[in-house]
């Protein structure tokens, strides 16, 4: 049995570089309990900037100093007594898997960044972590990764496939950042949290990686990268094919008491939840998706600041059925996360704003269409739970 202590934070001090106030934590080191995992956290006090055509202010945040390695996700996935975080389980077949697209051995040493995850492994992982740590990880917004890079591209910063020699690298190994972060630019594609048009389900992917070109630094996932992989239907854990797609954390800043933070989830009302199906096109493909419909109300007398929600379709018996169980290959994961309230987002809207006591807000948001047969799933049947929240 692992142990369920809480996570040692070793304060690493000042960091000194432009833009962080000597009033600034500086850098932090996450220990996971009952692993030997430990991140390097960097805070970012936040402030106004120009994200796009809008002025935005940015609230404060801790983001990790690299991406996310091989050995620290296969702390995840590998371990049978990691499998399931409430109900999520882990991405299957996994290495091997990969293998079978020609990932070669060099590409998943232990140091290197993951790569070949979709963005529901990424999310996974961060419930995980969130979990294991009673703190609050996810995936940066763009905002909070455009905030972070803070410049454009430097070839001194980055690799790419003009210096990568065809391959990812270690974290560190290149000049870090002005926030003293590592391969924001390069190595890997990152992750961001919202979908590029909500409610659409379109991941965003930022910095660009060790087989693209200097300079390109935002996409989609492209058609191509769907074409490759000869399964069908396609896994939503692992992305064959292109061996370049990873992710990098942020922690919020001053969340509270964890057992507060869970006492006041269940004074969150989610209810009127709908779906409707909906197909979209990706090449020659044919994507299916669940547009699920809902409205949340804080039940409670605070105010929050951040609330971000985990949607999924239900088994016939009224639980939650989070992952197809029919295909052991392909596994498609059937949840996703949106947020009624989340300050520091991409995309304009009431959402930014805090969700007041009394209040009541609708969201949207797409699934992947879960192909399991009637015995497993009820495709007109849905639940939705609280993920996290931050006090405002």
């Amino acid at each position: 049995m692992l142990p369920s202590t809480k996570p040692l934070v070793l304060l690493l001090g000042l960091m000194g570089c432009a833009g962080l106030p000597s009033t600034t934590p500086g850098s932090e080191s996450v220990i996971v309990p009952g692993t030997r995992i430990a991140f390097e956290m960097v805070y970012v006090p936040g402030g106004r900037f120009k994200f796009g055509e809008r002025e935005v202010d940015v609230r404060p945040y801790w983001i990790s100093k690299r991406e996310v390695t091989w050995a620290e996700f296969d702390r995840f996935y590998e371990y049978p007594e990691e499998q399931r975080v409430d109900g999520v389980t882990r991405p299957s077949s996994g290495k091997s898997y990969l293998g079978l697209s020609g990932l070669s051995a060099e590409f998943m040493e232990g140091d290197r960044p993951v790569t070949n995850l979709r963005y529901h492994s990424t999310l996974a992982y961060c419930e995980w972590l969130s979990r294991r740590t009673g703190m609050i990880f996810r995936l940066p917004t763009e905002v909070e990764w455009e905030f972070a890079c803070g410049q454009a591209p430097d070839a001194d910063q980055a690799w790419n496939r003009e210096n990568s020699g065809g391959r990812t690298h270690p974290g560190g190994r290149k000049k870090a950042n002005n926030l003293g972060l590592f391969d924001l630019l390069g190595n890997v594609w990152e992750y961001c949290l919202e979908p590029d048009s909500p409610p659409d389900f379109g991941p965003v992917l930022r910095g660009g990686a060790w087989n693209t070109p200097p300079g390109e630094i935002r996409r989609t996932i492209p058609v191509t990268w769907e074409e490759v992989d000869p399964n069908r239907p396609f896994s939503t854990w692992w992305l064959r094919g292109d061996h370049s797609q990873g992710f990098r954390l942020v922690r919020l800043a001053d969340t509270g008491d964890d057992a507060e933070r869970k006492a006041y989830a269940s004074k969150i009302e989610i209810s009127s939840l709908k779906g409707e199906e909906r197909t979209a096109k990706i090449g020659t493909s044919v994507a299916l998706f669940t547009r699920v419909t809902g409205e949340v109300r804080n039940g409670g007398d605070r105010a929050l600041d951040e609330l971000l929600l985990k949607v999924y379709v239900l088994t016939p018996g009224g639980k939650p059925h989070f992952e197809d169980v029919t295909s052991n290959l392909t596994r498609r994961a059937t949840f996703n996360v949106c947020a009624p309230a989340l300050p520091n987002s991409a995309h304009p809207g009431e959402h930014t704003r805090p969700l007041k006591p009394g209040e009541r807000r609708n969201f949207t948001i797409d699934l992947p269409m879960s192909l399991d047969g009637d015995a497993d799933v009820d495709l007109e049947k849905f639940g939705a739970s609280v993920l996290h929240l931050k006090f405002h």
